[in-house]
């Protein structure tokens, strides 16, 4: 073979190198932003997925803290508001069980002339999947009846768990730990 066919084979072989370069080029930029794509997709999701989480534990406890403050709050005189408020945003079970117990708490309460008011001091999540929330809620409750006329500060400690209802939430047991 000639020199002179060698250098032409060459130069060709170049030319063609030349010529693929840029789509070589091209189709690495082009996987490179594939592969970034996927993993901004997939932070996303996951981004989008604590956000949504930290908006339910945020809605949950919000229920769990109010939930408990109406429960400790009640004045004889008024036991409708109490009933009404411990039956507001619970399950059918909790209901069932206040109004079982509404006889002898009534007669209770107001015989002794009970005043009460709770102040949630703390809230905070003991387990929870995508349809159930358990929590610990510390409160302080002040309270007085006939014995004790002078008002007292009970602190207290509940279990609230709170449960998926239809498109919102309902608590579903409430008691001291």
């Amino acid at each position: 073979m000639s020199t002179r066919s060698q250098k032409s084979r060459f130069r060709l072989g170049h030319l063609r190198l030349a010529l693929l370069a840029p789509y070589v080029v091209i189709a690495a930029v082009a996987a490179v932003a594939i592969v970034l794509g996927l993993k901004w997709s997939a932070a996303q999701s996951d981004l989008d997925e604590i956000r949504s989480d930290q908006a339910t534990t945020a809605e949950t406890t919000a229920l769990a803290k109010e939930y408990t403050r109406r429960s400790l709050t009640y004045d004889y005189r008024d036991m409708k508001t109490f009933f009404a408020g411990v039956e507001q945003d619970a399950t059918e079970s909790l209901k069932a069980e206040y109004r079982k117990a509404r006889p002898d708490l009534q007669t209770l309460m107001t015989t002794a002339q009970v005043v009460a008011s709770g102040e949630i001091v703390a809230t905070s999540v003991l387990s929870s999947t995508d349809d159930r929330y358990e929590f610990a809620v510390t409160a302080l409750q002040k309270t007085k009846n006939l014995q004790q006329p002078e008002e007292q500060l009970v602190p207290n400690v509940l279990k609230v768990v709170v449960v998926r209802s239809g498109d919102g939430w309902s608590v579903d047991k409430y008691s001291a730990m």
